[in-house]
């Protein structure tokens, strides 16, 4: 994320991320990201959550990051072909 306004140039983006537990409606640090960005697109695919694109201040990015909660380790994924920020990312099961 990032400190508000976004539109403002100076502004600091973060690598922090947090996890939230509905049963105890509780958020709890996990291990940061490998950069700071915002504007990511997230999706969960089985117990994992993906990190996708971002925006880093200066430019789109392409980076692609895999969350494990029972590691509580983020692992760097294939990037995409173009960087991309603020996207909505979806799971779509092969058939």
């Amino acid at each position: 994320g990032h400190e508000a306004p976004a539109t403002n140039p100076t502004c600091s983006r973060f690598e922090c991320a947090e996890r939230y537990d509905p049963t105890c409606d509780q958020w709890t640090m996990i291990s940061p990201i490998s950069s700071p960005r915002d504007a990511v697109g997230l999706c969960v695919l089985g117990d994992k959550v993906f990190a996708v694109g971002g925006y880093d201040g200066q430019s789109y990015l392409q980076e692609v990051e895999c969350y494990d909660p029972v590691t509580n380790d983020w692992e760097k994924m294939a990037p995409l072909c173009t960087g991309r920020a603020g996207a909505c990312v979806v799971h779509v099961p092969h058939r």
